[in-house]
């Protein structure tokens, strides 16, 4: 739960944001009962099966879920993915919008192998942050040097 009313699920199992809500948080009551747990809000986006971060597959081949730690608050993710450790984010911005920051870094052992990958932002979202990685026809595309880190900050409104 964020401030402002925004929720969402981030899969520790897909290392991915897979949808979010805006209202009251889960009622747990019906879990107890060996249901699954009641959203008491109206879910504003979903992801679809293809909907992952850049440098992943729509499978969770190759992910590597590796904990969270709290910043000012609020959880952000670590995973290994395809010789990278990445960091996601995901808050509430000042315009009442959902955001997702990543902090990507390749792995430097990786010998000096840059690491390229394009990837179209879903529909619905915008880059926000990093838009020096935005190319032609709306398509991030990032070159990752081994050990040097970039970010990018994606938003989704609450109701698009």
């Amino acid at each position: 739960a964020l401030p402002g009313g925004i929720n969402y699920c981030w899969d520790a199992g897909q290392c991915r944001l897979r949808y979010a809500w805006m209202g009251g948080f889960v009622d747990i009551g019906y879990h107890k009962h060996d249901g699954p747990a009641k959203l008491l809000g109206e879910v504003f986006w979903r992801a679809d099966d293809a909907f992952h971060f850049p440098l992943a597959k729509a499978s969770s081949t190759g992910l590597h879920f590796a904990g969270y730690r709290l910043v000012d608050g609020v959880p952000e993710f670590e995973y290994r993915m395809q010789g990278a450790m990445v960091r996601e984010r995901v808050d509430s911005a000042e315009d009442h919008s959902l955001r997702v920051r990543y902090i990507v870094t390749p792995d430097a052992a990786e010998g000096g192998r840059s690491v390229w990958t394009k990837w179209s932002i879903p529909e619905g979202w915008e880059l926000t942050e990093g838009q020096d990685y935005l190319k032609q026809g709306g398509a991030v595309q990032l070159s990752l040097k081994p050990g040097a880190s970039i970010t990018f900050t994606m938003s989704h409104p609450l109701h698009p």
